[in-house]
């Protein structure tokens, strides 16, 4: 009974997406409409290409994953569009190493003068996690 279900989630969630897709009506405002998606890689088709569109129609996605490894199912193709697209990111601890040096990276470091001394620290590193 499950696979069943899960197809026909498949196929609601793929409408409403298509739904929020269309074009809006001349003079009216596009719909606020906010997408949650859990476990989305376990859906039937690729978030990728809606997630550039819908940004644009001021619909809003969260994308809920513990892991790279969810991503990478996708292609490194498409998991790399999928975070360039994700404005916000919550990154909780205890996260694997290698979400924790992205998150690092992305955090990047900063500039301490202290009188004559200038020097480079990292805003975060991966053993502090992120709160």
């Amino acid at each position: 009974r499950m696979p069943k279900l899960k197809f026909v989630l498949s196929i609601l969630i793929k409408q409403l997406l298509e739904f929020a897709m269309t074009p809006k009506v001349a003079g009216q405002p596009y719909l606020p409409i906010q997408f949650i998606f859990e476990e989305f890689n376990s859906m039937h088709f690729d978030i990728e290409n809606y997630l550039v569109v819908l940004r644009k129609k001021q619909c809003s996605i969260v994308i809920v994953i513990q892991d790279f490894s969810q991503l990478e199912k996708l292609g490194s193709s498409a998991m790399k569009t999928v975070l360039s697209n994700c404005v916000s990111r919550i990154i909780y601890p205890g996260v694997s190493p290698e979400v924790a040096l992205w998150a690092q990276n992305l955090i990047g470091n900063t500039t301490i003068v202290e009188g004559d001394n200038v020097y480079g620290k990292l805003l975060l590193r991966r053993y502090q996690g992120i709160k």
